[in-house]
């Protein structure tokens, strides 16, 4: 999961660490010193502290995140937005499109518990 703060990077993981899923917030996910790789993780989080950047920043730190997870064996990327839709989306949603041939993006935001649904 790529997320653009860490407030939704924390809030999203531990919701899969409560489905039981081995889950890891990274806060530093540059080069990494030996024995620091979340291997053992189902759920890996990417706080990418993008959503006050220029949309041209937000989209380079996001395809450097993408390239980290990329590297690793995940099945599935999920691009943690704000519910409200603050920061850089279109961009951010534009860097994993450019960086990986997905056929469609969903973009759905939501936070139930505050009575904000997609539909």
């Amino acid at each position: 999961m790529i997320a653009d703060d860490l407030t939704g990077a924390n809030d999203t993981g531990l919701q899969f660490f409560r489905c039981g899923l081995q889950t890891t917030v990274m806060l530093d996910w540059g080069p990494r010193s030996p024995g620091a790789e979340p291997s053992q993780s189902t759920v890996l989080v990417l706080n990418t502290d993008s959503r006050g950047l220029t949309p041209n920043e937000a989209y380079g730190k996001v395809q450097r995140a993408f390239s980290q997870l990329n590297s690793s064996s995940h099945d599935v990327i999920y691009k943690k937005i704000d519910s409200t839709l603050r920061g850089n989306i279109g961009s951010e949603i534009d860097a994993l499109l450019d960086a990986y041939p997905f056929d469609l993006a969903v973009v759905a935001p939501a936070y139930p518990t505050y009575g904000r649904y997609t539909v």
